[in-house]
C-alpha cells in the first residue's frame, strides 16, 4: 500500500499536463496530451485502490486531497484540448475527471452530476450515442435516489453546489428529450421545472 501512495503524484501530472498548454501547434498538443492521458490512466487504477471504497471506509486525507487534485487537472485538460480541436483525448479527459472524482467525493453529486454530462456531450460529439444515453441516464437516476426533489421547491435558495446539480441535470433532461424522442413527454415537465428553478433568484428572495 505504501508503494502505491507514492505512485500518487498530481505534480507529475501538473508537469506534464503544462507540457500541453505550451505546446505549439495541434499536433505537438496532441503528443503532449497522449503522454499525460497515458500517465493519468494508471493514477486512477492507483487511486481506485487507495481510496478503499470511500466513503463507506476510511481513507487517508493525502489520498483524498491528491484524487481531487488530479479531478481538477482532468478538467481543466478537458478545457485545453476542447480548444485544441482534439475531441478523442478530450473525451478521456473528461472521463478520467469523472472517474477521480468517483473515487473520493462520490457522495457530492455536484462534483459528480456535472463531470458526467460533460463526458457525455463528448460522447455525443463522438457519435457515441448510446453511451451518452446512459450517462444522462444515470445523472437523472441519482437524482431521484439521492432524494434531491427539494432542490427544485419555490422558495428555496440554490447555493453554487445546489445550482450546478441543477443545471446538469437540466442538461442531461434536455439531451435525453432530444436523443429519445419517445420519452420527450415525461421529460419536458421536468425540463421547464429545472429551468424555472435556474432562472430563479439566487438569493430565494422572488420577484418584488
Amino acid at each position: 500500500m505504501t508503494d502505491l501512495k507514492a505512485a500518487l503524484s498530481p505534480a507529475h501530472a501538473h508537469g506534464l499536463f503544462l507540457n500541453v498548454v505550451k505546446a505549439e501547434g495541434r499536433n505537438q498538443a496532441g503528443e503532449a496530451a497522449a503522454a499525460l492521458l497515458n500517465f493519468l490512466l494508471p493514477q486512477l487504477d492507483t487511486l481506485r485502490e487507495l481510496a478503499n471504497g470511500y466513503p463507506r471506509n476510511p481513507i487517508d486525507g493525502s489520498v483524498w486531497s491528491d484524487g481531487k487534485t488530479l479531478a481538477e487537472l482532468c478538467d481543466e485538460l478537458t478545457t485545453v484540448l476542447a480548444a485544441r480541436e482534439l475531441p478523442q483525448q478530450e473525451e478521456l479527459a473528461s472521463r478520467l475527471a469523472a472517474g477521480m472524482a468517483l473515487q473520493v467525493m462520490s457522495h457530492y453529486p455536484e462534483e459528480i452530476f456535472p463531470r458526467i454530462v460533460r463526458n457525455a456531450r463528448c460522447r455525443e460529439a463522438l457519435g457515441q450515442e448510446e453511451a451518452a444515453v446512459r450517462s444522462y441516464e444515470a445523472v437523472l437516476g441519482d437524482f431521484y435516489r439521492l432524494e434531491l426533489l427539494e432542490l427544485l421547491d419555490d422558495g428555496v435558495a440554490l447555493d453554487e453546489a445546489s445550482r450546478g446539480i441543477v443545471a446538469a441535470l437540466s442538461t442531461a433532461v434536455a439531451r435525453l428529450a432530444e436523443l429519445r424522442p419517445a420519452r420527450r413527454p415525461t421529460l419536458r415537465a421536468l425540463g421547464a421545472l429545472l429551468t424555472q428553478c435556474l432562472e430563479r433568484d439566487p438569493t430565494g428572495s422572488g420577484s418584488e
